[in-house]
């Protein structure tokens, strides 16, 4: 299954009016997709991206031409993305998709499309740039942002978007849907499940979608952060010492790339957020996470220390000391 099913099924508003402007030719130059974490926000702009410049649209992407697998792949040259979630995208950046697109397409087909993730995260001058050119927009060359957070989203900005608002699915219908996929898959020479309920529940509050949950579960950078992260947790049951030797020893050695260190951050605060919360959305997680509970003080103030810490993955700091400072942050009193 596509991740078009995804979006007809899910977010049949967008699939609708986004598959009517296609087939009558009256698209917009900019579209702005607004959801909560856990919607698949990049996703779902890559697919429009295709949906614009796929060969054999139906009514959108088939997500199999030459052109959805080259964009999938990130090889097309009419097809930018920028990815808030890692950085703040800065001015030039934008800069050079201005400069980029202002010459005309390489490929057959004359459209230029640029997907912008989390915008919120722009950096002033970069809004400010990309407001100027979605304001002057080249015939032939379309938008796709995404935003969490509308309010931190400049008002000029959204003004001059067709704006999509993206429901997030119930989380235990997302559960249900991986639990009944997890039955029907072939099981491992141990006879344990492929998705166990420690991958449903991480996954499912990562990606509100199970095919895209699916898919992370065979990529080996989830793997090895999810193993990290327990390794991590069961030292804290032994203390902050102990932790913090596990920290700088096993978990850097595990996640010393960078995809692998995102994910650990990333399920990291998960577990902090949920900790935080009673432990309601990580059942699993409950009893390991108690040590960390005990043992870290002032949660809320971690939780943003390591989401800030996050952000540093993208500006080439070594991840040991990264994640060295990390641990004397949990270990603060």
């Amino acid at each position: 299954m596509g991740f078009g099913e995804y979006v007809k099924n899910a977010q049949p508003v967008l699939y609708r009016m986004f598959s009517n402007a296609l087939r009558e030719g009256r698209l917009g130059h900019a579209y702005l997709l607004l959801g909560e974490p856990g919607v698949p926000l990049k996703q779902t702009a890559i697919y429009l991206a295709k949906s614009l410049l796929c060969l054999h649209p139906d009514p959108l992407a088939d997500e199999c031409c030459s052109r959805c697998l080259r964009i999938a792949n990130n090889d097309y040259p009419d097809f930018k993305l920028l990815e808030g979630e890692s950085e703040s995208v800065k001015k030039d950046s934008v800069t050079a998709i201005e400069d980029d697109f202002s010459k005309t397409p390489l490929e057959r087909g004359g459209k230029m499309v640029y997907v912008i993730t989390q915008i919120e995260n722009m950096t002033p001058d970069a809004a400010n740039s990309i407001l100027k050119f979605l304001e002057e927009p080249s015939e032939d060359t379309y938008a796709i942002l995404t935003a969490n957070n509308e309010s931190k989203v400049l008002p000029t900005i959204i003004s001059r978007c067709e704006v999509f608002r993206l429901r997030l699915l119930p989380l235990e219908q997302v559960r249900e849907e991986l639990r009944k996929k997890a039955a029907s898959m072939p099981s491992s020479s141990d006879d344990s499940p492929i998705i166990g309920e420690e991958d449903i529940e991480l996954l499912s509050c990562l990606y509100n979608d199970a095919a895209v949950c699916l898919e992370t579960m065979a990529n080996p950078d989830y793997l090895a952060a999810k193993e990290a992260l327990k390794q991590l947790l069961d030292a804290y049951g032994q203390g902050k010492d102990y932790a913090r030797f596990v920290m700088e020893k096993d978990v850097t050695s595990a996640v010393g790339k960078k995809p692998a260190l995102r994910m650990f951050f990333d399920l990291l605060c998960l577990v902090l957020q949920d900790s935080i919360d009673g432990g309601k959305k990580l059942p699993s997680f409950a009893i390991m996470a108690s040590g960390l509970s005990k043992s870290v003080t002032n949660l809320q103030d971690k939780l943003l220390q390591t989401l800030t810490l996050r952000q540093k993955i993208e500006t080439n700091v070594n991840p040991g000391l990264l994640l060295t400072h990390l641990s004397s942050k949990l270990g603060e009193d």
